[in-house]
């Protein structure tokens, strides 16, 4: 491919070759933009978890998925799956509350 062929059609007057660009790109996809006051995932997983004491519930849907692939008792599996439910029902209440606040701005 010839230099003419990799140059732009509308051209600004700050073109360079390929070889000669900066890697902003590469940073760019390495480091996605964050808003100011933005919580890092790890900060958002740990809300999730520990935001209430209701969600530590979560915590037996792994261990409810285990014990239906481990053949365990179907009461013990029943007790895990159904106690799992209830942070879960508040988690998509909670969703579709937001989701219906940002439809309504």
């Amino acid at each position: 491919m010839s230099l003419l062929e990799q140059r732009p059609l509308l051209d600004d007057g700050n073109w360079q070759p390929p070889s000669s660009r900066s890697s902003s790109l590469k940073l760019k996809k390495a480091a996605p933009p964050r808003a100011e006051g933005e919580p890092s995932w790890l900060a958002s997983y740990r809300w999730f978890i520990f935001g209430s004491w209701l969600n530590l519930l979560l915590l037996l849907v792994p261990v409810a998925a285990v014990a239906h692939y481990s053949s365990w008792d179907a009461p013990l599996r029943f007790g895990f799956s159904f106690v799992a439910i209830i942070p879960l029902a508040k988690v998509r209440d909670l969703g579709s509350t937001f989701r219906t606040f940002d439809s309504l701005c």
